[in-house]
């Protein structure tokens, strides 16, 4: 399976955690006046409220809000860009993750797969994951916010081949290949494809995620690994309908049931399609969808350099994604069918992973 993460190189040095900067996008030390950013934007912003920004003018035609260097240069598209991104004088000044991964004081231990979410259906509420108070709240509000950004980024080239699919799926014409080696090996090249694509879209999401930057280039491929057909899922979710899946690959061949038994086997297929439609019935919504990512990457056990620290991670994610189902009022049969993929998707992906023509 191929790992790209050649290209992925923590600054060990780095204690930042918090992932970009909302405004110029350097890196971010904490929360201020609501958003995730820089000193040097917390105090430009901070100057600027006392009426300053009324003098503010753009030279450039208010085209630096997209130029990093531009923005820090421009006052008028620095300040615009603040407002934009929710910063206020009224939200507290300074919120930073409580107990940053590099200074935990109270180790939070991966949990085993069927225990992340034992607790969910018995007494599912805000409060048992998350605490009440304000800063707490505008974290897991901020992780939100750019797990769900940095999921429709890597998805929005699926745009119009997802239309594709709904039109193929709707049209009801089931597409028979003939499997000769030729064909056979085109498909798993096709595969490879996918599989490289998927790599290098969840390193670039890694990169933005906050609280990652500290986890070791090891751990980060154990984890990509062990999680790798299950973050795909999420990332392809939009192409399984119907009980099938239409993703296209080149020369109009459709990965349906067939094709995938083809590089699997059908055994492998049949518990492949049982998760993705399980998955797909939970109908969850893009911020939820979002959160899977980190929360799938760091549902790791065994075999981390660092297995403390990712559970800290984890900690963070679990908390936001578990506020986004409070909040959308999820229900015990949801929960039940999340806690079916959380619980089943190491397995699907080492069964795909060994069974792989």
């Amino acid at each position: 399976m191929p790992l790209i993460l050649e290209n992925y190189i923590p600054d060990d040095n780095s204690y930042l955690t918090h992932g970009k900067c909302r405004i110029c996008l350097e890196r971010a030390n904490s929360i201020n006046f609501g958003v995730f950013c820089c000193k040097a934007c917390k105090a430009f912003f901070m100057r600027s409220s006392t009426n300053k920004y009324k003098k503010y003018v753009c030279k450039f035609n208010q085209a630096c809000l997209n130029d990093p260097e531009k923005i820090k240069k421009c006052k008028f598209c620095r300040w615009d860009k603040c407002l934009k991104n929710g910063m206020s004088i009224n939200e507290e000044r300074v919120a930073k993750l409580k107990n940053p991964p590099n200074k935990f004081t109270q180790p939070n231990p991966l949990e085993s797969n069927q225990s992340i979410i034992s607790k969910q259906t018995d007494s599912f509420n805000c409060e048992h994951y998350v605490k009440s108070d304000h800063t707490r709240i505008l974290i897991l509000n901020q992780l939100k916010e750019i797990t769900c950004e940095l999921y429709k980024e890597n998805t929005m080239e699926f745009s119009s081949p997802v239309l594709i699919a709904n039109y193929i799926a709707n049209s009801c014409q089931k597409r028979v290949y003939n499997y000769t080696e030729e064909f056979n090996q085109f498909i798993r090249e096709e595969r490879f494809k996918v599989f490289q694509k998927h790599s290098n879209s969840i390193v670039k999401i890694l990169k933005d995620l906050p609280c990652f930057l500290n986890i070791s280039k090891n751990d980060l491929k154990t984890m990509i690994s062990t999680h790798f057909f299950p973050t795909l899922s999420v990332m392809y979710l939009k192409f399984f309908i119907n009980d099938d899946y239409y993703f296209m690959f080149d020369n109009d061949v459709q990965l349906n049931r067939d094709v995938f038994a083809a590089l699997y086997n059908v055994k492998a297929r049949d518990y492949a399609f049982d998760y993705l439609f399980t998955m797909k019935s939970l109908n969850m919504s893009e911020k939820e969808l979002g959160l899977l990512i980190p929360f799938f990457l760091c549902l790791t056990s065994s075999n981390l350099e660092n297995g403390e620290l990712v559970g800290q991670v984890f900690h963070y994610y679990k908390c936001a994604l578990f506020h986004e189902f409070k909040l959308n009022k999820r229900t015990n049969e949801f929960l039940n069918k999340f806690n079916q993929i959380a619980s089943f998707g190491p397995l699907l992906n080492k069964m795909l992973m060994d069974t792989a023509k």
